[in-house]
């Protein structure tokens, strides 16, 4: 089942379909008359931060290479969980990151050899 989750933040709340089925504790406030969201218990930053070691290890790990990337880019998703703020999501394809990685070609003239 999901349901519509209420995350706080210092913009405002940010509204977020969520699956509920197995939420624990969760209780309802009103948004507007005639209308429900679960709150989320705790600010959108705070369950947003759940994934940063991840995001960090890759980094890490990308620009630790013998030779690192002039440019780096990670996708993946989020998903949003009552019980465990963000998670990394499942995807239909075999893996859950798509890395792209970007070296320059440097020139004898850009690089100052003559």
């Amino acid at each position: 089942m999901s349901e519509i989750a209420a995350y706080s933040s210092p913009f405002g709340d940010i509204l977020v379909e969520v699956d509920t089925s197995s939420a624990v504790g969760q209780a309802r406030v009103a948004r507007r008359p005639g209308d429900l969201a679960v709150d989320a218990g705790r600010s959108f930053d705070t369950a947003v931060d759940a994934v940063r070691p991840a995001a960090a290890s890759i980094v890490e790990k990308l620009m630790s290479l013998p030779r690192p990337p002039d440019e780096a880019s990670v996708q993946f998703g989020l998903k949003l969980s009552l019980n465990a703020g963000a998670i990394i999501a499942s995807s239909s394809a075999e893996g859950n990151f798509t890395v792209t990685l970007t070296w320059r070609r440097v020139t004898a003239s850009e690089s100052g050899d003559d």
